[in-house]
């Protein structure tokens, strides 16, 4: 597959992190903004983090690991829902107040 500048259809080197050619780039974010999210997403590309998330590319394998802080809780700590009121159903009614601006003033 033969990759393209999203703007101007340019071929693009398959070594190229970014999906933009650099006259492009240039006129969509300017010479030095262009020339840092390069210079990134190359860093990035060394690292194994450039298709992190990517839908398009077979992802790498994750460097990351899971935050136990954010765990799924377990059965003995309470849910996040459970002291909360339930939300009422289509079948239930439920009492509204109707404000206008009108009953401002």
């Amino acid at each position: 597959m033969v990759k393209k500048c999203i703007y101007c259809s340019k071929e693009l080197s398959q070594e190229e992190v970014i999906d933009v050619c650099q006259p492009c780039g240039f006129q969509v974010w300017g010479e030095k903004m262009y020339d840092a999210i390069r210079d990134n997403m190359k860093q990035a590309n060394s690292d194994g983090d450039l298709y992190q998330g990517s839908v398009t590319d077979k992802p790498t394998e994750s460097k990351v690991e899971p935050n136990p802080k954010f765990s799924q809780p377990t059965s003995s700590e309470p849910s996040q829902t459970e002291n909360s009121e339930p939300i009422p159903t289509s079948n239930e009614s439920a009492e509204i107040e109707i404000i206008h601006d009108s009953d401002k003033f």
